[in-house]
């Protein structure tokens, strides 16, 4: 065999021995390192502020007092006796942050944490009970929807009145004609809830 064809075939088995010495071959590659920036989550909080919640009888033959818009105050619920006709209003600031670019909330109040005392007056006061939600501040709007709001984004640290307002109507009655429904009834608004969700379109 020549020197040519020799060199060759040892080549060729150097490179075999190269390849099984050091096992697989590795790809070339390489990392880059760029900056892309923070990305920072919004808020979405609403809570109460240190003002004292208030009532107010909003009924439509009550005379409103002095220095009022409209009705006169409750000093004290726990002593006010509802009945067909009467229409009150509890009023409460609560402070709302709301801010993210595609953020937008929708406010409104828990019906079921206005809670019926025992027996079958209070059950029957609570189902005739009219409530109704209203607020008022930056960035919140009318939905639409009843008792239902808005809250737009940027909405930082802003200050919202809730209103809720009970409506005893004076066409309480019940199936047999007595008139006497809901007597006696008692509900409880010690804990009502007020909520804000996110919501997407």
């Amino acid at each position: 065999m020549n020197k040519l064809v020799k060199g060759s075939i040892a080549g060729g088995l150097g490179v075999v021995l190269l390849l099984g010495g050091a096992g697989t071959l590795a790809l070339w590659n390489q990392t880059a390192v760029v900056s892309g920036g923070n990305v920072t989550a919004g808020v979405l909080t609403i809570a109460a502020d240190a003002t004292a919640s208030t009532w107010t009888d909003i009924s439509s033959d009550v005379v409103t007092q002095t220095g009022f818009s409209a009705g006169k105050p409750i000093s004290d619920i726990s002593a006010y006796k509802i009945v067909p006709g009467d229409k009150i209003k509890f009023t409460k600031t609560v402070t709302i942050n709301a801010t993210g670019t595609n953020l937008k909330g929708k406010l409104t109040f828990d019906p079921a944490t206005i809670v019926a005392g025992t027996g079958t007056a209070s059950a029957n006061l609570k189902s005739k009970l009219v409530a109704t939600l209203a607020a008022t501040g930056t960035g919140v709007s009318a939905s639409g929807t009843a008792n239902e709001y808005t809250v737009a984004t940027n909405t930082t640290n802003s200050t919202v009145t809730l209103v809720l307002t009970l409506e005893l109507p004076s066409t309480v009655g019940d199936t047999t004609g007595e008139g006497t429904i809901a007597q006696t009834g008692t509900v409880d608004l010690t804990n009502v809830a007020f909520k804000l969700n996110q919501v997407r379109p």
